[in-house]
């Protein structure tokens, strides 16, 4: 199991980003992703809770640390990986920015293009 996890977690992380756009702006949702795979394919490794928690502490199943990461940097070489979450907080910063210096805010600073 663990080959499986450390071998293509950035090309599966890349992947489940690509497909689904909610895995973008959800660390919680992306790894409830990971681990459901990663559970029906390891068939019958964690049948409850117990277990469950059992092979996240053996490094049986990704951690959560290491998925994180690597989807920071998917996202940091793939911006357009990045959620609507990060487009909205772009945005906001834009707008207060150029309140701040008293600046009228450009199209995409008020968050219009998208």
């Amino acid at each position: 199991m663990g080959k499986f996890i450390t071998t293509d977690l950035h090309k599966r992380i890349k992947n489940y980003l690509i497909n689904n756009p909610k895995l973008r702006d959800s660390d919680n949702r992306l790894m409830a992703r990971i681990w459901y795979d990663e559970i029906q394919a390891s068939q019958g490794l964690v049948e409850t809770a117990e277990e469950f928690l059992i092979a996240v502490s053996n490094k049986q199943l990704t951690s959560w640390e290491s998925a994180t990461r690597c989807r920071r940097k998917i996202q940091e070489n793939f911006p357009e990986l990045k959620g609507q979450q990060h487009r909205l907080r772009q945005a906001k910063a834009g707008r207060v920015n150029a309140e701040m210096k008293g600046q009228t805010p450009t199209p995409f600073q008020q968050g219009n293009i998208f």
